[in-house]
């Protein structure tokens, strides 16, 4: 038979426990709702600061595309272009840009006008480097370079190579491809709307009439805002 000694705890005694349990409860709901406070503070503050992006972020992408028209003068003739630019870079003003370009000149040889026209689609890039602020932001002349490849078709003559019987063009109707380089103005004239001055030196790889066509043109870009 087993033999239990038995005594009685002081009333103090038995309350420690108690107590301590108690303390240690009081304390971690504290310390779980600072953290919890605290993470709501940082929560509320990345909100606020996200916010602040967004809106600066907004006002700073002006546009999201453009459309542009331009008349000018190529080799011995008239040249037009248009172009659509789409602004992969708002930041850096740096865009995308596909255009459609159309030379048409006209040559004398002796007593003969020899026509002589280019069609060509190109695909480039342009990045601004320079540009000149009225106020914070209001930005009234900026400069760019653009860069890219083309492809088209030289057709000389309307395709007719016989100027008369002792006398034949060599040269012959083709495709061409080739780069090119140039600069742009850009004049701001209103909110969505500037004067361009463009200036292009397209070189065709494969011509047999000429490898450097230069291109100077004036037009209007019309922006449009996202």
């Amino acid at each position: 038979m087993l033999n239990f000694k038995l005594t009685w705890l002081p009333f103090a005694t038995l309350l420690k426990p108690i107590v301590a349990t108690t303390y240690f409860a009081r304390n971690y709901c504290l310390h779980k709702f600072t953290i919890h406070t605290y993470q709501q503070n940082i929560m509320k503050k990345n909100i606020l600061i996200l916010f602040c992006l967004f809106l600066y972020q907004a006002k700073a992408q002006d546009y999201g595309s453009s459309l542009g028209f331009n008349l000018g003068f190529t080799g011995n003739g008239l040249g037009v272009m248009a172009d659509y630019n789409y602004y992969a870079n708002r930041f850096n003003n740096s865009s995308i840009n596909i255009a459609a370009a159309v030379s048409l000149a006209n040559y004398t040889y002796r007593d003969y006008d020899i026509r002589y026209s280019v069609y060509a689609i190109q695909l480039g890039y342009t990045q601004q480097v320079w540009e000149i602020y009225r106020g914070p932001r209001k930005r009234i002349l900026r400069l760019g370079i653009l860069f890219g490849g083309q492809v088209g078709y030289e057709l000389i003559n309307n395709g007719y190579r016989v100027l008369s019987p002792e006398l034949q063009i060599l040269q012959k109707s083709q495709f061409i491809y080739g780069p090119y380089l140039g600069a742009e103005i850009d004049y701001n004239l209103g909110n969505q709307t500037s004067l361009i001055l463009h200036a292009n030196e397209n070189y065709h790889f494969n011509s047999e009439t000429g490898s450097l066509i230069p291109y100077f043109g004036i037009g209007l870009r019309f922006y449009n805002s996202y």
